[in-house]
C-alpha cells in the first residue's frame, strides 16, 4: 500500500474558462489528475484574487468570471483600478499559505507568492 504524500497545492485556474483554449484544457486536466491523485493532502484553486472549490472550477467552466466582472463593473476607470490592485489583493490572500503550499501556475505567469512556486511555459513565442 502506497503512503499518501503530504503535498499541499494551490493551482492558479485563471485559464479554465469558456471557451477552453489549449492552456485552459491543460489546466483543467491537471486539476482532474491532481484530484484523482493520492499524493495531495490539500488542493486549492486560486483565480483573479479569489479562492474557488476545485470541483466547482471544473463544473462552472461555462460561466467565466470575466463575464460576471464585465457586466458588474462597466466603467473603464473602475476596471483599470481593480486590474492594478489585483496583484496586491492576490498577494495578501496567498500570504498565509506561503510556508505550507506549493503554488503552480499553468499559464506562464505567477501571482506574487513568497513560497515555493512552479510556472509552466508552453512555448516561448510570448518572449520573442
Amino acid at each position: 500500500m502506497q503512503e499518501k504524500k503530504d503535498i499541499k497545492l494551490i493551482l492558479e485556474t485563471d485559464a479554465i474558462m469558456h471557451p477552453l483554449t489549449g492552456i485552459g484544457r491543460y489546466a483543467m486536466e491537471l486539476l482532474w489528475a491532481f484530484l484523482d491523485s493520492d499524493e495531495f493532502s490539500d488542493i486549492r484553486c486560486f483565480s483573479r484574487g479569489h479562492w474557488h472549490e476545485p470541483k466547482a472550477v471544473i463544473h462552472n467552466v461555462k460561466f467565466p468570471p470575466e463575464q460576471e466582472f464585465s457586466t458588474r463593473w462597466s466603467g473603464n476607470s473602475v476596471k483599470s483600478l481593480l486590474r492594478r490592485a489585483l496583484p496586491y489583493v492576490s498577494q495578501r490572500r496567498l500570504d498565509k499559505y506561503s510556508d505550507t503550499h506549493l503554488y503552480h501556475s499553468p499559464n506562464y505567469r505567477l501571482s506574487p507568492f513568497a513560497g515555493k512556486k512552479i510556472a509552466t511555459f508552453h512555448d516561448l513565442s510570448l518572449f520573442l
